[in-house]
């Protein structure tokens, strides 16, 4: 069976993955409010690029009037 060089252990590639990972741990937020709200962000964003494109693709002036009155509502929803 062939050695791989590059898979055994105490290599420099270990190495460098085991301080990239410890790195990543330094930057990965500890508090519990972070990821709800980045969720939360998250989701925001995606009903205001369903809403932008709903304005963009409206046929008529009635239709953009609607959805600018609806991202104008969740924009004050959003950012108070």
């Amino acid at each position: 069976m062939p050695q791989f060089p590059l898979l055994r252990k105490n290599t420099s590639l270990n190495y460098f993955f085991m301080k990239v990972s410890e790195i990543l741990q330094v930057l990965i937020p500890k508090d519990g409010k972070f990821f709800p709200l980045f969720e939360s962000s998250a989701d925001n964003m995606v009903e205001a690029s369903k809403q932008l494109h709903s304005l963009v693709t409206a046929t008529t002036e009635d239709d953009r009037q609607c959805f600018f009155s609806v991202i104008r509502n969740w924009k004050k929803r959003v950012m108070p």
